[in-house]
């Protein structure tokens, strides 16, 4: 489980379960830049059930969409999340919604605004980034149209008390089957490794730019395009022919 195991205190004691907090450490995606990488090694170790949490997300932080098989969007009643959904577009990620913290005011209006917004988006496409874009991604496996789609639905729980932990477990293993059966799983496989491979070439041609260039070298071009001695494009050429 890699979360913050501050709110994790019973887990952390559990012999069964390995929790690790991760520093984001300036990135954009509420993910860490190494959490592909940990969730790699947590699979090759034998571990059966990874989970992921973000450190919230927003209209740029949907990278756990590229990372996670199934994605949980959780939301709270009362807390105006209902507009923050809506703005930032998070239901797209969503494979299954969950609204916690389900015995507080303002419930209704909650579930009302999920819904709502399901039904305006439309069930059965998933997204994903890539490229720095939000994709959506539809199965290219041929079948029924009722084995095409997974219903995206809006679930209830009080994690405190434990009420409809069961149901959300039920529903996430559900996920897990239509992924097996439909041919969802191998794709979203070729899109993480795609993401994966897309990160691990930015960051080494980031490492060499930095490697080639002087000290004061960006402030030098810098300067040279406020002079109007050079412009962006051409000035990042120039230290790209350098790598």
């Amino acid at each position: 489980l890699l979360g913050d195991r501050v709110r994790m205190r019973a887990l952390a004691g559990d012999s069964g379960v390995f929790v690790r907090s991760m520093a984001t450490r300036g990135s954009l995606g509420g993910l860490s830049k190494t959490t592909g990488d940990v969730v790699t090694v947590m699979d090759a170790a034998g571990f059966d059930r990874i989970i992921v949490e973000t450190v919230g997300v927003g209209q740029a932080e949907v990278e756990i969409a590229s990372t996670a098989h199934t994605t949980l969007v959780v939301e709270a009643p009362g807390l105006g999340d209902e507009v923050q959904a809506i703005k930032a577009g998070i239901l797209e990620i969503a494979d299954i919604l969950v609204v916690n913290k389900a015995d507080r005011p303002g419930l209704d209006r909650t579930l009302r605004a999920l819904e709502m917004m399901l039904e305006i988006e439309g069930n059965g496409a998933r997204y994903v980034r890539h490229h720095g874009q939000l994709l959506r991604v539809e199965s290219p496996v041929e079948r029924d149209e009722d084995e095409a789609t997974w219903k995206v639905v809006v679930m209830k729980t009080v994690a405190m008390g434990g009420t409809g932990i069961e149901e959300l477990r039920q529903r996430i293993e559900a996920h897990r089957t239509w992924l097996m059966e439909s041919g969802e799983m191998a794709l979203r496989e070729q899109l993480r490794i795609a993401n994966t491979l897309e990160n691990i070439i930015r960051a080494e041609l980031n490492r060499r730019i930095a490697a080639s260039m002087p000290a004061s070298g960006l402030d030098d071009l810098v300067e040279a395009i406020r002079r109007r001695e050079s412009d962006p494009y051409a000035a990042a050429a120039g230290l790209l022919s350098a790598v």
